[in-house]
C-alpha cells in the first residue's frame, strides 16, 4: 500500500535566493523527506496549512508524492529537476549530439535559476558542471562520482515543483537569467532564441504528459529581428586590414589626413576597442 498516516510537518524555512527571498515547506511522509519552495510567505503558509489540516483530518498521504492521497494537480506532485531529467532521457535517442549539448546547457541555466539557494560550500561552477555534464547527460548520469551525486541530490531537494511555472514572476525571472551571461552582459540573440526553443519543447512535453495545461513561456516577437541585425564579428576588419586601410586613406590627396583621423577614431572607440592597442596608425 502506497499510503501512510505517518506524517510530520515542519516550520517554514526562509531562504535567500538569487533574485528574491524564498520560503520552503518541509515535511516527511513515512520517513521520506519532502520539500516545496514558494516565492512568498503567504503561499508557503497556505500550503503548510493544507498539510496540517489533512493530518488533523486523518487523511492518508501518498508516500510517492508526499501529498494527501486525493486528487491533486499533477504539476504539484512533479519536481522540476525530476521532470527535466525525464525530458532529457525522452529525447536523447532522437536528437543530435549538438542538440543534446544545447538542451543540457539550457536546462542547467534554468535549474540554477529555480534553485532557492546555492549548495553550502560548493562553488557555483561545480554545480553548473554537475548539471550540464552529468544530470542532463543520459549516458553518464548513473556513473556520476559520489561528490557529483551529492550535489545533484541537493539540487533535487531545493528546486520547486512544476507548478512554479504557473507564477508569471518566476517565468519572467528565468527568462531574464537565460538572456544574461555570467558576467552580467546581455546574451547573444541567437543564444536566447536557442534557449527558448528548448524551453518550449520541454513545456510541450509537459502538456502532453498532463503536467501543465498550457505553455507558460511567452512567444518572443523581437528575437528574429535582433538576430538578423546582429553583427557577425567574422565580417569585421582585423588589425592588419585596418592598418592597411588607414594607411591608404592617409595617402589620399587633399583630405586624407583628416579622414584617417576620423576613421581611426571610429575604429579605436567603437568597433574594435579591445584590440586598439595593437593597431598602429601613421599620424
Amino acid at each position: 500500500m502506497d499510503a501512510t498516516f505517518d506524517v510530520r510537518v515542519w516550520q517554514i524555512e526562509r531562504g535567500s535566493g538569487k533574485l528574491r527571498e524564498s520560503y520552503g515547506v518541509g515535511w516527511s511522509v513515512g520517513g521520506k523527506r519532502h520539500r516545496k519552495t514558494f516565492q512568498t510567505f503567504a503561499l508557503a503558509d497556505g500550503f503548510r496549512a493544507e498539510l496540517v489540516t489533512a493530518t488533523h483530518a486523518g487523511e492518508p498521504f501518498n508516500m510517492s508524492t508526499g501529498l494527501p492521497d486525493r486528487h491533486v494537480p499533477k504539476a504539484s506532485s512533479v519536481g522540476w529537476y525530476d521532470f527535466a531529467v525525464q525530458f532529457t532521457d525522452a529525447q536523447w535517442p532522437r536528437v543530435s549530439a549538438n542538440h543534446r549539448k544545447n538542451t543540457a546547457r539550457t536546462l542547467m541555466i534554468v535549474t540554477t535559476a529555480l534553485m532557492d539557494r546555492d549548495p553550502p560550500g560548493v562553488p557555483s561552477r561545480r554545480v553548473r558542471t554537475a548539471l550540464s555534464e552529468w544530470a542532463f547527460n543520459t549516458n553518464r548520469r548513473d556513473d556520476a562520482p559520489d561528490d557529483v551525486a551529492a550535489v545533484l541530490g541537493w539540487v533535487q531537494r531545493h528546486t520547486p515543483t512544476m507548478d512554479a511555472w504557473t507564477d508569471p514572476l518566476i517565468v519572467q525571472d528565468v527568462l531574464l537569467v537565460l538572456g544574461t551571461l555570467l558576467d552580467g552582459r546581455r546574451a547573444a540573440a541567437s543564444s536566447v532564441k536557442r534557449h527558448r526553443r528548448v524551453l518550449h519543447l520541454l513545456m510541450r512535453y509537459a502538456i502532453i504528459r498532463g503536467i501543465l495545461l498550457s505553455d507558460p513561456v511567452p512567444e518572443s516577437r523581437n528575437l528574429t529581428q535582433r538576430s538578423a541585425s546582429a553583427i557577425d564579428r567574422r565580417r569585421l576588419l582585423n588589425e592588419r586590414q585596418t592598418a592597411q586601410l588607414l594607411g591608404w586613406i592617409y595617402g589620399r590627396p587633399r583630405s586624407g589626413q583628416r579622414l584617417q583621423a576620423f576613421f581611426a577614431t571610429l575604429y579605436f572607440t567603437g568597433v574594435r576597442q579591445k584590440k586598439r592597442s595593437r593597431c598602429v596608425s601613421r599620424t
